[in-house]
């Protein structure tokens, strides 16, 4: 039988990614969200479970992630998955997935050592008494773990910097091979993307170390600046809360484009919050001479769950703290506002 290649992203819902990392890289379990549901009759089931359940939330566009975990992968298909910088694959070794009731959680803790218990269908951190969104799982086993990103291909970099969940590479199986063999033979693809990799990441960690979420701001100014750009920045509280907020908006005179920025100086992930914010804000505060873009601009690792739905149905633009690093790099970081 012929093997299938996916990505698939361990980040499970808002605080899911701070168990669903160490399961798969020191117990070999490879997770989704969807605790609400993580029943074992739903995966015996699954034909007429998921319409049904589906159907009363509305068919959310995010729910075929989901069906591709439990219905379409299967024993040794390979598993890509990407972290910051790295990437890692995965072979599927179970016969079937699995809901987190039968998940041995014995030892188990999260990345920040808390401990954690599986109790009323549900996984808790057990300090906070939160719901961590482990809903199914899969059992694996590591291929290669923790491969720089300077061994993928330009097809395939690309490719791991999709938002959403889980997406079928069988196209780019051989790009993932060839980043396998020059991964194991410590043959970077060229020397541009090795530099860009490691500058990025110097990058990255100066945003993180400013002072405060205002020079953050002052940056994503600076870099629009730096484009030709005419900046306004919002009087801060100039509007009511019910009416959103936007850091930034510069404007592209030539284009007649105006790209409505809400910036977050974040670390790990940034919510939902921030897409309601500017979608809202640019609801009510439109300038009918230009083009309105919506981008949301994160120092973060990457955005949750919730925010990339909202974003894709609202057609914003989420950019995480290493695509912003990459965008700094490419247009020149000489004379931007620094801390």
């Amino acid at each position: 039988m012929s093997k299938n290649y996916w990505l698939h992203r361990i980040k499970s819902g808002e605080i899911g990614i701070v168990l669903s990392t160490p399961l798969l890289f020191e117990k070999n379990i490879l997770s989704i969200g969807w605790s609400d549901f993580s029943e074992e009759s739903f995966i015996d089931n699954f034909d007429t479970e998921f319409n049904e359940k589906f159907e009363a939330w509305g068919n959310p566009r995010n729910r075929w992630c989901l069906y591709r975990f439990l219905k379409e992968m299967k024993k040794g298909d390979v598993v890509l998955v990407p972290t910051p910088y790295e990437f890692s694959l995965f072979e599927i070794v179970g016969e079937r997935p699995y809901s987190c009731e039968k998940l041995d959680l014995n030892g188990a803790k999260d990345w920040n050592g808390n401990e954690v218990e599986y109790r009323e269908g549900y996984i808790y951190q057990k300090d906070t008494n939160r719901i961590i969104d482990i809903g199914f799982f899969w059992n694996v086993k590591p291929i290669k773990t923790k491969i720089p990103r300077v061994y993928a291909d330009g097809p395939l970099f690309s490719r791991m910097k999709i938002q959403q969940i889980n997406s079928d590479i069988t196209s780019l199986s051989s790009n993932v091979e060839d980043a396998l063999n020059r991964a194991e033979t410590g043959q970077p693809l060229n020397l541009y993307s090795e530099i860009k990799e490691n500058t990025c990441g110097i990058i990255l960690e100066k945003i993180r170390k400013m002072p405060g979420d205002n020079k953050f701001e002052e940056l994503v100014k600076s870099y629009f600046e730096h484009l030709g750009a005419r900046v306004e920045v919002p009087a801060k509280n100039s509007s009511r809360t019910e009416d959103g907020d936007t850091d930034a908006v510069a404007y592209f005179e030539e284009l007649k484009v105006a790209i409505r920025v809400q910036a977050k100086w974040h670390k790990d992930t940034t919510s939902d919050d921030a897409v309601k914010q500017i979608v809202v804000n640019s609801e009510k505060y439109q300038n009918t001479e230009y083009h309105s873009v919506l981008w949301v601009i994160s120092s973060c690792d990457d955005f949750s769950d919730e925010a990339m739905r909202k974003a894709e149905e609202n057609n914003v633009r989420l950019i995480n703290g290493k695509t912003f690093a990459e965008m700094l790099l490419r247009t020149g970081i000489a004379g931007l506002e620094t801390i």
